[in-house]
């Protein structure tokens, strides 16, 4: 979800419809850790199913990009 929402936030590129992208980030429990506190106190304090903008305050936007070039740049 975090790629889906970098590619539009940032690089004004659609991989997956809005209602594909609403379902998906429906799925996400923020409750149940991950092992990776920064990440669990982000997705805790900063997520919301509604919208990708908390992308821009991902802790690991970095590596969010370097997926997001990889996988998905044209």
């Amino acid at each position: 979800m975090a790629v889906a929402a970098y590619a539009y936030e940032f690089d004004h590129n659609i991989i997956m419809s809005d209602h594909e992208f609403d379902a998906e980030c429906l799925k996400i429990d923020p409750s149940i850790d991950t092992g990776r506190p920064h990440l669990d106190h982000f997705f805790r304090t900063e997520f919301a199913a509604c919208t990708g903008v908390w992308i821009h305050q991902h802790p690991e936007l970095e590596k969010v990009k370097q997926t997001y070039n990889r996988w998905y740049k044209q």
